[in-house]
């Protein structure tokens, strides 16, 4: 929504989200998942990349609870050809939905059926 706050829009949070490489957390039995490894846009490693995303935001709802804090995330983890593409499509649409954002990176890097 425009003009509300408690939901930023992505490009709001690109700048953070692409300020630098994070550190994946150490995995624990009762401990947060691990961040996915980086994706670079092999397309063989699309629907791994995607489940891990789904996975993450399940279990952290509460910091990835809108369109902006899911975008942010996700792009955080690209790299290269990935990260080129998000930032084209960031510019070109700011206000992208997360639901149309991924169905984008779907149709550039998804070679096999998969879903989030």
């Amino acid at each position: 929504l425009e003009g509300d706050s408690s939901h930023p829009a992505p490009q709001e949070t690109l700048a953070a989200a692409t300020a630098g490489p994070s550190s994946a957390a150490t995995p624990s039995s009762d401990g947060p998942l691990p961040s996915p490894e980086p994706f670079t846009g092999e397309t063989e490693k699309c629907s791994g990349f995607l489940a891990q995303c789904s996975l993450i935001f399940c279990e952290q709802r509460r910091f990835h609870n809108n369109d902006g804090a899911k975008i942010a995330f996700f792009v955080q983890m690209l790299r290269d050809r990935a990260l080129k593409w998000a930032q084209v499509v960031l510019n070109s649409d700011p206000e992208i939905s997360f639901e149309r954002f991924v169905a984008s990176f779907k149709t550039v890097f998804n070679r096999e059926e998969c879903h989030m």
